[in-house]
Order: C-alpha cells, then structure tokens, then sequence
C-alpha cells in the first residue's frame, strides 16, 4: 500500500463495478420491470375494484332507499285502507244504530197506540156499565119511591 490511501483503483475494482453494473441490468429486466409492472398492474386492479365497490355500494344505497320508499307507501296504503274500513264500520254501525232506534220508536208508537186504543176501548165500556149500573139504581130508587 502506497501512500496510504485506502482504497486503491486496479483492475478487479473495475471488474466488480462491470460485474455490478452488469448484475443490475439484469436485475432490472429480470426482477425489477417485472415487479414494477405487476405493482402497477396489482395498483389498477385495487383502483378498478374501488371504482366497482363504490358503485355497488351506491347502488346498494339506492336499492336501500328504493326499498325504504316502497316499505313507506305500503304502510301509507294500509293506513288509507285501514282508516277507511274503520270509518266505513263506523258508518255501518251508526247505521244499524239509527235504524234499530226507529224500529224501536216504531215499536213504541205501536205499542202506545194499541194500550191507548185499549185504554178506550175498556173506557167505552166502563161508561156503558157505569151507565147501566146508574139506570138500574135509578129504577130501583123509583121502585122504591114508587
């Protein structure tokens, strides 16, 4: 060693640095390129998957809201349908409550009728056994007066 350097240039330090240079080209076309592509390659399929479950996720969201809205107007109908068979019993039952009331006045007025039309009929015969009885006594107190 000369001079003390410590690193000395000769022959094999070249050698290596082709040997290097030549191990690195083919480390480039044979590993590095390769890896590199499918890295990108790899990269755009992630990139592509993304893209895809975006959408299905958007549409999925719109089946959802789709699905919420149909749920939403079915409920709404069978309120409608519910309130308006309610209502309809609730006309019915007034109905038939107003239309027993007057079978039932009807009844009563009849009834009336017949116990008034009884009441004068034994009426008319009271006052025709009243009248008898008050003859009779009226001959029988002229017997006796006579």
């Amino acid at each position: 060693m000369e001079g003390g350097n410590i690193v000395s240039l000769n022959g094999t330090v070249i050698i290596q640095m082709v040997n290097f240079l030549v191990f690195m080209v083919v480390m480039d076309k044979v590993f590095f390129k390769p890896m590199i592509t499918h890295l990108a390659k790899r990269e755009e399929e992630l990139k592509a998957l993304k893209i895809e479950a975006e959408e299905l996720r958007k549409a999925a969201e719109k089946f959802l809201q789709e699905y919420e809205a149909i749920i939403a107007e079915a409920k709404k109908k069978a309120k409608e349908l519910l309130d308006a068979a309610l209502r309809e019993a609730k006309e019915e039952k007034e109905k038939i409550i107003a239309q027993a009331q007057e079978e039932m006045q009807q009844k009563i007025e009849k009834a009336k009728t017949e116990v008034w039309a009884s009441f004068e009929e034994e009426k008319a015969k009271l006052e025709e056994k009243v009248e008898e009885i008050a003859n009779e006594i009226v001959e029988k107190l002229l017997k006796k007066v006579a």
